[in-house]
């Protein structure tokens, strides 16, 4: 599995604050193994080149992104690094698995009760969330979460290997979501045996 569109961002000195379904669109070419990253309207610095060094540890940031794609440390309110990137990479695969994430659907009175509830969900099922997964989803859920805020690309080989072994392990694992490929008015999609997933247009 290739994060080179991740290795990418980061080569630039960016990281993309935003990674979820909605802007990991897969290659309808039977042929080519492709992802294609869109919505670049929340990236930031994570390297100022000016200086030769990692931005500042930043506490209290406003809310950017979505609730339930976004990583433990960015509920608080705490700036997004490359750690946070890796988190929700880690989220989008365990998605795309199961067709869903269990802070997802929680009935609640306003954004601020989704936002605190989900904020917990995450915390409290961290160990749970890959039960039934793959080992390696469980090694690199961990991995992210327990980076350092200012980790910078040297850890992108280990990254790689772990997505490596996460690719090799999906090869025998039977998927719970029976996803398939449809041609619908011209436009590719994909679409599971529970829900709609427009990840491919």
């Amino acid at each position: 599995m290739q994060i080179s569109w991740l290795e990418y961002i980061y080569s630039h000195g960016y990281v993309h604050h935003n990674i979820k379904p909605a802007n990991l669109l897969m290659s309808i070419s039977e042929d080519e193994s492709c992802t294609h990253v869109i919505n670049f309207g929340l990236p930031n610095w994570y390297w100022l080149s000016s200086h030769q060094s990692h931005i500042p540890y930043t506490g209290y940031m406003a809310f950017t992104g979505t609730t339930h794609f976004l990583s433990v440390n960015r509920h608080p309110g705490i700036e997004q690094s490359c750690r946070d990137d890796l988190e929700l990479l880690a989220y989008f695969l365990i998605y795309f698995l199961w067709g869903s994430l269990p802070w997802q659907g929680l009935k609640v009175k306003s954004s601020k009760e989704r936002y605190t509830r989900t904020m917990k969900k995450k915390i409290v099922m961290a160990d749970m969330l890959c039960t039934g997964l793959p080992l390696a989803f469980t090694m690199f859920l961990h991995y992210a979460q327990n980076l350092a805020f200012d980790a910078t690309s040297d850890y992108l080989l280990e990254v790689t290997w772990l997505c490596e072994q996460v690719w090799q392990q999906l090869d025998t694992f039977k998927w719970p979501q029976q996803w398939k490929r449809e041609n619908v008015d011209t436009s590719w999609i994909w679409t599971s045996n529970t829900q709609f997933s427009r990840l491919a247009l």
